[in-house]
């Protein structure tokens, strides 16, 4: 399912995957529903795939 996505991903990745809007994947982000990091200025927010399919599997 995520082959074809990098180990890194961005918040647009993560709202394609789990077919969300931008508000509630920007809300599960802040509020370590998944985790994630932030590079910059804080202002780019990336996500590990590792953390994503661990997400995934808590869900089912």
């Amino acid at each position: 399912m995520l082959d074809e996505y990098s180990d890194i991903l961005s918040p647009n990745d993560v709202m394609k995957i789990l077919n969300l809007s931008n508000t509630t994947v920007y809300s599960m982000l802040r509020e370590g529903i998944i985790l994630c990091y932030r590079v910059g200025k804080g202002k780019i927010w990336r996500i590990n795939k590792k953390d994503l399919i661990d997400y995934l599997s808590i869900m089912n």
